[in-house]
Formats: C-alpha cells, sequence, structure tokens
C-alpha cells in the first residue's frame, strides 16, 4: 500500500475446522504486507483451523510478515494453531520497520495457549525472538542462535544447543530454553 493502511477490521488467511470423520483442520495461510503507513487497531491473523475431535489434530499457523516506512498500528496480530487431538504448531509474526536507526525485523510467535506441536524456523538471520503462548520454537539448523534479544514468554519454550544473546534477555515464569538431548 503506498498510501495510509488504516486498519480497523479484519485481514484474515486462517485454515478451515473440519467437522467430521476425524479430520485434521487446514493450516493457516499467509499475510504479507508491505506498507508506507499503517495504523488501527484491528486483527491480522493466519490462524490453524480446528481438527476433528477426538482423532483430528489441528491446523499449524500461517505466516503474517508486514513491513512499513511508519507505524502506528495497535491491533493485534494472530497466527496460532488450531484445536484438536494435538494442537497444531504456532504459526509466525514477522515485523520490520523499512525506515530509521532501528530496522532489525522481530519475529512473534505465539500459539495463543495451545500447546501446539514444534514451529520449525530458519533464525539465522533474526535478532529479536519473542515466544509464548505454548509455542515451541526450534531452529532449521544446529548452529550458533545470535539473538540480540529474547523474550519467553509463560508457556513458550526455545529449543536450541547453541545459544548467544547479546542484549536484553526474558524469561517468564514457565517459559524455557532447553538443549535436552539436542547435543
Amino acid at each position: 500500500v503506498s498510501g495510509l493502511l488504516v486498519l480497523d477490521g479484519n485481514i484474515t488467511a486462517n485454515g478451515s475446522g473440519v467437522s467430521s470423520n476425524g479430520g485434521g483442520g487446514g493450516a493457516g495461510g499467509t499475510v504479507a504486507l508491505t506498507l508506507n503507513r499503517f495504523a488501527g487497531s484491528g486483527l491480522i491473523s493466519a490462524d490453524g483451523g480446528g481438527g476433528h475431535l477426538p482423532l483430528g489434530g489441528g491446523g499449524g499457523g500461517g505466516r503474517i510478515a508486514v513491513t512499513w516506512l511508519s507505524n502506528a498500528f495497535t491491533g493485534k496480530y494472530s497466527a496460532k494453531g488450531g484445536n484438536g487431538f494435538q494442537a497444531g504448531g504456532a504459526g509466525t509474526v514477522y515485523l520490520k520497520p523499512n525506515s530509521g536507526q532501528f530496522q532489525t525485523p522481530s519475529l512473534v510467535v505465539d500459539n495463543g495457549g495451545l500447546l501446539g506441536t514444534n514451529t520449525t524456523f530458519d533464525l539465522s538471520t533474526l535478532s529479536n525472538l519473542t515466544v509464548g503462548g505454548g509455542a515451541v520454537v526450534r531452529p532449521t539448523y544446529s548452529g550458533m542462535l545470535n539473538l540480540s534479544s529474547l523474550n519467553i514468554a509463560s508457556n513458550g519454550s526455545l529449543l536450541a544447543p547453541q545459544l548467544n544473546l547479546t542484549g536484553p534477555t526474558h524469561i517468564a515464569a514457565g517459559g524455557s530454553i532447553s538443549a535436552d538431548g539436542l547435543g
């Protein structure tokens, strides 16, 4: 969007839920926005759909990527997995300013309180990571993970065999960093 996007409604790419035959929910899709100016208090979501119980698994959360020159958006982002016999893994929310002194991207992985399967992601070019809400993040490579900021909220977990933290780090009660079985 070359002008101003004021989002007070919703932009969604949610997976479908299943209502019969023990089927699994659909995965969340992708929302990719490149914006000049961004404002509003709406919702951007790419949630996984619910699976049919008792045997259907939830669909994985999708991907949201938003880049901007100016951002006054106060709304919510959601890329959580769907509920089911096994909840789907969290999707990712990638946020990046394209102007100013600090142009470092941030990745938020939050499963909305559902304890889902692992979310794997190439974290090699990322510097700011937030994990929470039942999400379990596992890098796709076994090398050193270098982060300048890390926030692990309650019920969030980062599985990392090698970790170098150079800036603010917070691990809330119930959050964890684990290298168990990864070495």
